[in-house]
């Protein structure tokens, strides 16, 4: 009887975008459910460099990442051979490559699902760059049928944006908000910040702003060749990382961080606040305007100024703490920007526990306890 009391409730945390080591899944998700030592946690992502075991969570590797492999289109199946190992009570999936499978486990072994979707993926790949504009219709409608037909025997949904209550109504009635916000805590002392040591971080691509990014910095540093920009994050596609090493070559105030590969969180973290300002330079997209980047709560919650293009959501959040500035494409007068930048005093409002992760760890803790 004195087992059966302590015996461990087996949880799979799975995903095939996102190495063992994401945040979300091991230190957000994984973490916090191994506080409670009520749970005997597997994470199933593919390989990353920089993983270390940890006493409650194991890691289960299913390949090494390529968007477009054939060790991809065979995830599924490998998936569920090491999901089968460890006989799952509960299974929480985060990519809709796996919600047919997870259906399986729950009409084999009676097996609870959870679909955590961390994207609206039919609408990412509507408005992607990757596949001509027919065939990215053809593959979105096909992903939002899919997510339709299987969502309704999930015993569980969580969204980790808002936004995605209203894009897909269909969730709004079953599905928590469990956001991204900032696992730690809040920097209570703000550095000063006079230098000009800039940071982009985060996934690199076109869409996401890091070419704009070095055409800013690179305009500033014609006039101040103290500039430096910090470039730390991965870049999903090779192409990407061939155009942003070729930047670095030409441009001497470039320090490249990860780019092939995924970077510890632990390290964005560390880098972000030993800059003077960040980045937020999202091209303007349907499928990103309404989210709330992760960044976003990593720059609030250690006190960076932030430099941000044109987005209402954001700006609504950064003025309220008065934590960065608006800027143009390209500064019509360099000096008088920099000038401005140096004088603004950032952060007279401290952000608080809004922004942090502890309360959704919580609803999250709530949820895993109504399944088990």
């Amino acid at each position: 009887m004195l087992l059966m009391i302590n015996e461990k409730i087996t949880v799979v945390i799975a995903s095939v975008l996102k190495p063992v080591n994401d945040p979300r899944m091991y230190l957000k998700f994984g973490q916090t459910l191994r506080q409670t030592n009520k749970y005997n946690l597997n994470i199933i992502g593919f390989s990353s460099k920089n993983t270390t075991a940890v006493d409650g969570i194991h890691f289960h590797p299913i390949y090494d990442f390529n968007r477009l492999s054939l060790k991809r289109v065979l995830a599924s199946f490998t998936f569920f051979s090491k999901a089968l190992k460890v006989k799952p009570k509960v299974i929480i999936v985060n990519t809709f490559e796996l919600l047919i499978v997870s259906l399986w486990f729950k009409i084999l072994f009676g097996t609870r699902i959870v679909y955590d979707l961390r994207e609206n993926y039919a609408l990412n790949i509507h408005h992607s760059k990757t596949f001509p504009k027919p065939i990215a219709h053809l593959i979105a409608l096909a992903v939002r049928l899919k997510e339709r037909l299987v969502i309704p025997f999930f015993d569980e949904l969580i969204v980790a944006e808002r936004t995605y209550l209203h894009e897909m109504p269909y969730l709004a009635k079953r599905a928590t908000l469990i956001e991204n916000k900032y696992l730690g805590t809040i920097q209570s002392e703000s550095k000063p910040h006079k230098g000009l040591h800039f940071i982009f971080t985060g996934t690199l691509s076109e869409s996401y702003g890091v070419y704009d990014a070095i055409d800013f910095i690179s305009s500033i540093h014609d006039q101040y060749p103290i500039t430096k920009l910090t470039i730390i994050g991965y870049a999903p596609n090779v192409n990407d990382q061939l155009k942003i090493n070729d930047l670095r070559a030409k441009y001497s105030f470039i320090k490249l961080i990860g780019i092939d590969s995924f970077v510890p969180h632990e390290q964005i973290i560390s880098a972000i606040r030993a800059s003077d300002y960040a980045l937020l330079f999202y091209q303007n997209n349907e499928s990103t305007a309404h989210c709330i980047p992760t960044k976003l709560y990593e720059y609030l919650a250690n006190g960076i100024p932030i430099l941000y293009r044109e987005n209402s959501l954001w700006e609504s959040i950064i003025r309220q703490y008065e934590a960065g500035t608006k800027v143009p494409n390209s500064p019509q007068n360099v000096a008088s920007f920099i000038q401005d930048l140096q004088a603004k005093k950032f952060y007279p409002n401290k952000p608080g526990s809004e922004i942090l992760w502890e309360s959704e760890g919580e609803k999250l803790k709530t949820l895993l306890e109504k399944l088990t």
